[in-house]
């Protein structure tokens, strides 16, 4: 059995588990451009993983039904894209679960100025909530 689940391939168990996605051939963007052509609506959060480098590695099975171009959905065939995402420099990981439905009903990004983000680090700092900064 995987360990992200028995219904998933084995190869994305090994990537996750050894943190070896192919990064190279990924594309770098935010949430706000990703947002304007993928949704998360009826997407299902697989796994969340945290390395040593303060690296947040999520992975998502995108729905395929409300991603019909991204997926490239057919009559035939109804693919359902696995979607990794990368977080860099992460501060924090909270994770909070009532029961085991991980199906995702909605999502938003919203983008912060440098200068707000730069007060955060400052309060967590302070309160010692982290004890450096993470740049």
């Amino acid at each position: 059995m995987s360990f992200v689940g028995e219904f998933y391939p084995d190869w994305l168990t090994r990537q996750v588990i050894n943190d070896s996605f192919d990064w190279t051939k990924s594309i770098k963007t935010n949430f706000i451009t990703f947002f304007d052509y993928v949704t998360l609506h009826d997407s299902y959060w697989i796994t969340l993983n945290l390395n040593n480098y303060g690296e947040v590695t999520l992975v998502i099975k995108l729905d395929a039904f409300w991603n019909k171009e991204f997926s490239q959905m057919q009559e035939n065939n109804q693919n359902w894209p696995f979607f990794v995402i990368r977080i860099p420099k992460a501060v924090n990981v909270s994770f909070n679960s009532v029961d085991q439905d991980m199906i995702i009903s909605e999502s938003e990004s919203k983008c912060f100025p440098n200068s707000e983000i730069e007060k955060t680090y400052r309060h967590l700092i302070e309160y010692r909530l982290i004890t450096s900064r993470i740049l």
